[in-house]
Formats: C-alpha cells, structure tokens, sequence
C-alpha cells in the first residue's frame, strides 16, 4: 500500500495504469479486439503493429493530452474539451456518452458470458454485478477508484506474466515456429494505427489522476509511461493465444 501512495507511483504509474484498466475494458478484455486488428498481420506483424505503432501513438497523444490537462488545470474531461474544442465540445459530449454505453454493455455481457460459462451462474448475474461494481466504485470517488485499480493492476500484470509463462511452457516451440515461418503480411501500421485511435477516447476518462504531477513535464512523462502500461498486457495476450 505504501507504494501505491508514494507521490512518485502517484505521478507517473497511476495514469497509466488507470488508462490501462479502461483500455482492457473496452480493448482487449475479450480478445475479439487482438483478431480484429492484429491477428490477420500474422505473429510478428501483429507484434509490430502493438509494440511500434499503437504503444507510440499511445504514448505520445497520452503525454501531449496529459501535459495539456495539467498545463490549463482541466482535469475534468468536459472542461478539458471546452478548452479543446470550444463550442463543439457538445459534439464529443453526445459520441463519448454513446461510447461509455457500448463500452459498458460489452463489458457487463462478458462478466455475465463468463460466469455462466465458469459456474453456470445466470448471465443477468454477472451483468447486474458488474454494473453495481462500477456504480460503488464512482459513488466512492476518484481516490477509491485510483487505489482500487492500482491493486487490481498488480494482480492482473501476475496474471497475464503466469498466463504466458504457462503457454510458452506448454508451447514453446510452436510459437517459436509461427514467428519464424508466418510471412508479414498486409498492412499492420494501419491495424495498429486504427486499434490505437479507437481507444484514444479512454483519455479523457483518465484526467483527474494528473492532478498528481506538478508541472507539465512529469504529465507529459507520465503520457509517455501510460502507453507502455496500456499496451503490455495487450502484447502478453496476442502473442499467447495468437501463435
């Protein structure tokens, strides 16, 4: 707990892993999103498209976003696209609450699909859970969300890093295989290019956690790290059931 309160975790890791828990939400949490974007590339296309593509895209419109919240105290996302749109704020206003409704949706029917599947539970248990644990998580406000995403994250990370650890365990000569023998192919900038934009949404949803960072510098810092926390379990998972 201490290294999650410590000032400097506060600043530079707490973005990123609070726009990596949105991104997994609506990114990659089903896995339809890795073979829709990457998987027609082949192994180390997809690869190239995750690593260079989308974690800078990333990264970088993470960092200029974050210095700019910070640099005009906007930590709100309407009064930080006010102070980026001007009166066409209202048109983001109306898509990005269309966008919190889908990105909802799917995530309650996954919780519902895999509890039934898991423990042959009512799919409406799951999606009815999911959506009081998101209502207690807002009611309770950012500094219970931040902590409470921070420790999930530590779990996740574990999860993922044993997950992997198991399949190149089980098969490790066969992905070994597909990376040396599976041609690139089409055109897997684009793939990464067009994953990475659709997410770059989430952005707006992580500003109140660069109240943290004292000056423009450390956001723009913690922009930079935010794409890496992103796109890593994103990675971990490709490569584990994409080979």
């Amino acid at each position: 707990m201490s290294i999650i309160t410590s000032k400097k975790f506060q600043k530079y890791f707490v973005p990123g892993i609070v726009f990596q828990s949105c991104v997994i939400a609506g990114g990659y949490g089903t896995g339809r999103e890795l073979v829709e974007y990457f998987m027609g590339y082949g192994p180390m296309g997809g690869v190239l498209g995750m690593c260079i593509v989308s974690l800078l895209t990333w990264s970088i419109v993470c960092g200029v976003s974050f210095a700019f919240a910070r640099k005009f105290r906007k930590y709100d996302y309407k009064n930080f696209m006010k102070k980026l749109m001007g009166p066409g704020w209202i048109v983001f206003e109306i898509a990005y609450i269309i966008f919190i409704l889908i990105v909802l949706a799917v995530v309650s029917a996954s919780a519902g699909s895999i509890l039934h599947e898991l423990f042959g539970f009512n799919k409406w248990v799951g999606i009815i859970g999911m959506s009081v644990a998101v209502f207690l998580l807002v009611m309770n406000g950012s500094e219970m969300i931040e902590k409470v995403l921070s420790l999930w994250s530590f779990v996740l990370y574990g999860v993922y890093f044993l997950f992997l650890v198991l399949v190149i365990s089980k098969y490790n000569s066969a992905i070994g295989q597909n990376f040396a023998t599976v041609p690139v192919t089409g055109n897997w900038a684009l793939g990464g290019f067009q994953y990475a934009f659709y997410n770059l949404a989430i952005i707006i949803a992580v500003l109140y956690t660069i109240r943290h960072c004292e000056n423009e510098k450390e956001a723009f810092s913690s922009g930079l790290i935010a794409g890496v926390i992103g796109i890593l379990p994103g990675i971990i998972l490709f490569v584990a059931i994409g080979n």
